[in-house]
């Protein structure tokens, strides 16, 4: 009896370090695939690609755990370089797959592999975000309404003239537009050297952005970045371009998480926050406001109603 326990004690030390060694495995495109492989042998359902954690943690909420299998592809990069693999078009096993939208479709360079779904706007973070809720509001109308004062609110808002979201959309956007050009032109900036809320070109406390000084910077980022020379006339004239294709007028160039520092920073701000009972927000608290989304709200969105047609035309339901 003690040489049994012994040996179970053993096997599963054993066991434990084979899921240690599974979890260190750096992921590529190949170890996804092999991952595939090894999984599909005792799952019938769809696999369901995933970016990374965020996304594994909101699609974990809604999953029919009998359907589908969540695969995190820790990073948008590995799941392009799993999709070329003949494998995963050979019918060998179900699978669908989310790629944040970026600046994919501006650019011309989506994928157009069957299987694959493109988020709404930038991210599933912004997507989420401006997912109608009740009353037709957005989402993120929804959270300000509940964390910020209301009669700040209505006094910030007659001074700036625009609604507190459209104020945060555009801050986000005029950034946006900058990551937008460097990505477009390879200009190269490191955007971590040039912060969305840098005190230099933005008041955290009274949430105003300096748009000159802003664009500035960037242009002092790029000449430094060495690829080319850039100047303001040069940049204004590109900026103007995008603003008359209404790129600028939308949520198409905002990123999540530039939104959810903004909207985090907005929140916590002396110009909103409540007087009593202000619950101060992050990044991370906002993330979790964000999983707790409904079906029905989910159910209004593009990309939701094409990955769940994929298990509707086998007969599975995906999601619950």
């Amino acid at each position: 009896m003690v040489g049994m326990i012994w040996w179970l004690d053993c096997l599963l030390k054993i066991i434990q370090k084979i899921n240690t060694i599974m979890f260190s495995i750096h992921k590529t495109p190949q170890v996804l695939s092999s991952e595939l492989f090894i999984k599909s042998a005792e799952f019938s359902g769809f696999f369901f690609l995933i970016e990374g954690d965020f996304d594994q943690k909101f699609w974990s909420n809604f999953k029919n755990d009998l359907n589908l299998k969540l695969i995190n592809c820790e990073g948008k990069s590995n799941l392009l370089g799993l999709l070329g693999f003949p494998e995963l078009n050979s019918h060998t096993y179900n699978w669908i797959a989310l790629l944040d939208k970026d600046y994919d479709q501006i650019l011309n360079r989506q994928s157009t592999v069957s299987n694959l779904v493109y988020t709404d706007l930038n991210d599933l973070e912004v997507t989420l975000l401006c997912i109608c809720s009740s009353r037709n509001h957005l989402l993120i109308n929804k959270i300000l309404n509940v964390s910020i004062d209301t009669e700040k609110q209505i006094n910030f808002e007659s001074k700036i003239g625009v609604p507190v979201v459209e104020h945060i959309r555009q801050i986000t956007s005029n950034y946006g537009v900058l990551r937008f050009i460097n990505e477009k032109n390879q200009y190269g900036v490191n955007f971590d050297n040039l912060p969305l809320l840098h005190n230099s070109y933005f008041d955290a406390r009274q949430l105003i952005q300096c748009k000159t000084v802003l664009q500035q910077e960037f242009i002092k980022k790029v000449n430094l970045a060495g690829k080319t020379t850039l100047t303001q006339d040069q940049l204004e004239a590109e900026i103007t371009r995008h603003v008359c294709t209404e790129l600028l007028s939308g949520w198409d160039l905002v990123q999540g998480h530039d939104l959810m520092k903004l909207l985090a920073v907005s929140i916590n701000s002396d110009a909103l926050k409540k007087a009593s009972d202000h619950v101060p927000a992050s990044e991370k608290s906002l993330t979790r406001d964000l999983c707790l989304i409904h079906l029905a709200e989910l159910s209004t969105s593009k990309m939701f109603n094409q990955l769940d047609s994929f298990g509707k035309q086998a007969g599975l339901e995906l999601f619950n």
